[in-house]
């Protein structure tokens, strides 16, 4: 995949994202400045004549339920299922697992 023309354009590409947006969005400026500068020296390792290149792979998965419940019972059933074994549940407020951190 191609991020941008060169190492600055790649990095300002990948803080322009939302994800990145998001979860820089309560970061100091210092902080953001560093981020900046340790990520755009790291992405010159990726640079090529093309651009800066990250090769990746993706999985395209689909599935098909074999039971003959419809999906809007399912909600019922995941509840049912998290009551009967509470110790293996996440809490309601149990955040979303994030993979980028400001500091």
């Amino acid at each position: 995949m191609t991020f941008g023309a060169d190492a600055g354009d790649a990095t300002d590409f990948i803080l322009s994202r939302g994800p990145t947006r998001h979860n820089l969005r309560d970061a100091a400026p210092a902080t953001i400045t560093r981020l900046r500068s340790e990520m755009r020296d790291a992405l010159t390792e990726f640079e090529t004549a093309d651009g800066v290149r990250i090769h990746g792979a993706v999985w395209i998965v689909t599935a098909k339920g074999t039971s003959r419940r419809s999906w809007v019972a399912w909600p019922k059933v995941l509840r049912e299922r998290a009551e009967a074994r509470p110790e293996r549940s996440l809490p309601r407020t149990h955040p979303l697992p994030c993979t980028m951190s400001a500091e």
